[in-house]
This record gives C-alpha cells, structure tokens and sequence, in this order.
C-alpha cells in the first residue's frame, strides 16, 4: 500500500521529466508541446504490451522511452525548420489527433478507458532512478555543443551556424530527446495509475506543465526541478472549493510572471549566485 508522499514523489518525478521534456526544445527557441502526446502514445503502448501482449514489466519500461522518442522523431522531420509558432500549433495539433484515434480505437478502450494494466510494485525506485538518468542526460545537453548551439539558435540561427551544427538537427535532436523524456513520463504514469483516458491526457495537464517551465524560468533546468514539486503539490493543500479554480489560478499566476518577471524564478544568474555561495570558503583567519 503506498503511502501518499510517495504518490506525490511519483508524480512530481513525473512532471518534472515532462517539463524538462518541454524545456530542452525551448533552448532552441521551440516552443514543443509535442510531450504530452508523446507521453499519452507511451503510456498506452506500455499498458497494451504488458496486458496484452503479456510483455515483461522491465522490458516494457526499456521501451516506453523509445516509443516516445518514434513518436516525436517522425512528426519532428517536419517541425525541426519551422519556427516557434509553427512548432506549437503543430505540436498541440498532435495531441488532438493522437487522443482521437485513441477513442475510436476499441482494442485501446475506445471512450471506456483502458484497465487491467499490471503492477509495478517497485515503482517508486524506479522513477528515482529515472529521473537521476533524465537529469544527467539534460544537464550533459546543457553542457555540450548542442546545448552551446540551442541556445545560440534561440538568439539567431545565424549565430548558430557559426557553431558548425544545424539549426534544423538541432530542432530535431532536441524533440527526439523530449519525447524519450515523455515516454518514460508516460510509462510512471500508466503503471502508477492502472487505468488510461486518453481525455486525462489534456489542457491541466498541459497547463501544469507550462506553468512549471516557464514560471520556474526557462533558461535553466533547476526551475523545473524546484517548481514541478510545488505546482502538483499545491492543490493538494487548498480547500476542495479552492482547488477546484486551480488552473484559473494557474492562468493568472503564469500571465502575470510572464508580465513582471518574464525569465522566470529561477535564473542562471540566481543559480550561480546559489553555487557560488555554497562553494565559497571562509577565510583563514591571520
């Protein structure tokens, strides 16, 4: 029986992959919300293979990343050029169209739902685990040539040829990397709930996610991992009558950042002043 902080750890480490799947195309200046469709494929495609094809678990969790990343690498050969607007038309178009297939699909529950997925009992540590790999990967991104050009691409794509690296690989690169994250999102999501709607799979949980990267601040990966916690969790504390107006105070709360502080919480100039706190060392005394 879980107890109900390792149901908020579960989806927090779920929202923050999500997130981060938002936030690497959006170096590149892409706004990507191709995730959460990534992440609604992945998800029934983990709980077909297990309950359906009889699948083990383990290699079910193995391939849910790779089906995200299929899943947002074919439609990702038409976007990686087209700009920022285009991409999250395009990409919001696909979770439409993705959940309408789904409900005119029997054999995925059609408008029912899809049950009987299997238990995965350690899904706690696992999602611990998956989270440490999506940090590693994101923050070695961030690091590379890749991130250096993303983020030069995010200015000007002319300032990103000088890196030597294409724009549109750049682009493509990125979405395929934000759907692995989304399928590994969705994978937590569908052994941690049991049961799929493709509807579940909508504007809340688009609006979190949005929330999440640019309130937390775009330019840095640790606004997402310091704010997903908080934007799943805060309902959770208000009054049900309260809760229920959570997405208008969502709305609010990001037009209003986004107005005030358009960079966001955090910064890269907040991050550095924290690590440079953390790394100073006092002084020898005389």
């Amino acid at each position: 029986m879980q107890s109900s902080f390792e149901i908020f750890l579960i989806f927090a480490i779920m929202y923050v992959l999500l997130s981060w799947a938002v936030y690497l195309p959006y170096r590149a200046g892409q706004i990507y919300l191709g995730p959460v469709y990534c992440m609604l494929g992945a998800a029934y495609f983990v709980g077909f293979v297990t309950r359906d094809l009889n699948w083990p678990i383990w290699l079910a969790l193995v391939t849910a990343p790779v089906a995200g990343g299929g899943l947002a690498f074919i439609p990702g050969l038409g976007l990686r050029r087209a700009p920022g607007l285009a991409v999250a038309i395009a990409s919001l178009s696909l979770v439409f169209i993705l959940q309408t297939v789904i409900l005119n699909t029997d054999a995925l529950g059609a408008k029912v739902g899809f049950f009987g997925i299997p238990v995965l009992r350690a899904i706690l540590p696992v999602s611990i685990a998956g989270l440490v790999v999506a940090f590693f990967i994101v923050r070695r991104i961030e690091k590379s040539i890749i991130g250096r050009s993303a983020e030069a691409t995010f200015h000007s794509h002319d300032l990103a040829a000088c890196c030597g690296l294409s724009p549109g690989n750049i682009g493509l690169f990125l979405q395929t990397v934000s759907g692995m994250l989304a399928g590994f999102a969705g994978a937590i999501f569908a052994f941690q709930v049991g049961s799929l709607f493709a509807t579940a799979f909508g504007f809340a949980m688009l609006l979190n996610t949005v929330v999440i990267v640019f309130a937390g601040g775009a330019a840095t990966m640790w606004g997402v991992l310091i704010l997903a916690p908080i934007i799943w969790g805060f309902p959770l504390i208000l009054p049900e009558a309260v809760a229920d107006w959570k997405d208008v105070i969502y709305g609010v709360a990001l037009a209003a950042i986004m107005i005030f502080r358009p960079e966001g919480l955090i910064t890269k100039t907040t991050v550095r002043a924290i690590a440079s706190r953390l790394t100073l060392k006092p002084r020898r005394s005389a």
